[in-house]
């Protein structure tokens, strides 16, 4: 397991095109130039002349994020799994999510470094310390965290918030408001034999719990929970949500067996596994079906 700004388990990503019709902003409004100051998932204090022309982006969500901010024009470098702004003109590969390639980095002249908590290294920090570039770390673990962390990046990107913003982060509670209220949801990742869930500290337990559900992952410790066959067994969920690493065949009949009763659903991973505005989508989704 590697090693992130946040010692949790990294999940898949998937292709993000679909998800990024989630969030449609106008881009920024008019505004001087200003210095930016913010301060990131770690507390940290950051300070860029805005707006900015030069952004890069080193997780999948973020670059996500900006996309649907409308800032995906001042993006010049993105990670390897990241999805391409333009893929008529594609934008530099910069490594993976554990091993951003710092030089590459440097070499495309950012204003703006940002990177995930939840999937980047530590260490990265302390290469763009060294050399001189802003970095950004949005931590996103709860919706409050994902409203700051969207005001955040407009603000570093355009030196101001548009009204269009705070609409988008209204109608995004609003979605999600007591969709699911008093329904068992039980979300895995992996196979019945050993799985992981969400646990408390992320965001998917914050939005199911405003969605009024009752999250069977938050029951156990841990930011991302491991499960055997026999724990899952008796959780007796309305609701099984199968992501990532689910064998089809297999886990369909564990659950018919232990939990008759349950809905079981396999919706697009990237919607919960990838934290961003799209949760919203997520929990719509399950409640309609």
């Amino acid at each position: 397991m590697p090693t992130h700004f946040a010692s949790q388990k990294h999940q898949p990503v998937r292709a993000y095109a679909a998800l990024l019709l989630v969030v449609v902003l106008a881009a920024c409004g008019r505004g001087s130039d200003s210095a930016a100051l913010v301060h990131d998932g770690r507390g940290v204090a950051v300070t860029v002349s805005s707006p900015l022309s030069r952004i890069v982006s080193t997780a999948p969500n973020i670059t996500g994020i900006l996309l649907g901010l409308g800032q995906g024009h001042r993006l010049v470098g993105i990670s390897d799994q990241c999805p391409q702004p333009d893929p008529a003109r594609p934008l530099p590969r910069l490594g993976g999510l554990s091993g951003p390639d710092a030089e590459r980095i440097s070499s495309l002249s950012p204003g703006l470094l940002i990177a995930s908590y939840e999937g980047n290294p530590p260490q990265l920090a302390d290469s763009m310390r060294a050399l001189g570039i802003p970095l950004y770390v949005a931590r996103i673990d709860s919706l409050k965290a994902l409203e700051k962390t969207m005001l955040d990046l407009e603000r570093l990107a355009c030196g101001t918030n548009t009204q269009s913003l705070y609409q988008t982060l209204s109608n995004m509670r609003s979605e999600i408001a007591g969709r699911l209220r008093g329904v068992r949801v039980f979300l895995q990742i992996g196979t019945t034999a050993e799985a992981w869930t969400f646990g408390r500290s992320t965001l998917v337990h914050d939005a199911l719990q405003a969605a009024g559900a009752i999250h069977l992952g938050a029951l156990r410790p841990g930011t991302f929970p491991r499960l055997d066959a026999e724990s899952m067994a008796a959780l007796r969920p309305d609701l099984v949500v199968l992501l990532s690493g689910h064998n089809p065949a297999r886990d369909r009949a564990f659950w018919k067996r232990h939990a008759p009763q349950a809905r079981i659903l396999t919706p697009q991973p990237d919607l919960f596994e990838q934290p961003g505005p799209w949760i919203a989508k997520a929990i719509h989704e399950l409640a309609r079906q």
